[in-house]
């Protein structure tokens, strides 16, 4: 094999570990913290719903909540990044999450 074709397969790898980041959601409640999420994105269920603050480890990380289990009910909430609720979300079940295209 030659050199070239071998930097370029270290290339392709290192480029797809690096897209393979998990696209994760922090969650602070009156009482709870937690965190939910995955590489790609996708529905979650959520175990407490007085939600104050949500924080994402990936920028341009949306998400939307609903009253149902599996994303279903008309949306309660939804935000992009950081983002304060005050008055808190009250009846979140889960949370739509959508990562950026990067992860």
């Amino acid at each position: 094999m030659k050199p070239q074709s071998i930097i370029l397969s270290l290339t392709v790898i290192t480029a797809s570990v690096i897209y393979a980041q998990a696209c994760t959601v922090f969650l602070n409640g009156t009482a709870f913290k937690s965190q939910t999420g995955s590489v790609g994105g996708g529905c979650f269920g959520l175990g407490d719903n007085n939600i104050t603050n949500v924080t994402t480890s990936n920028p341009g990380t949306n998400y939307t909540f609903y009253p149902g289990y599996g994303c279903t009910g008309a949306p309660l909430a939804n935000g992009t990044d950081a983002t304060n609720y005050d008055p808190p979300i009250v009846g979140a079940k889960s949370v739509n999450i959508t990562c950026p295209d990067s992860t």
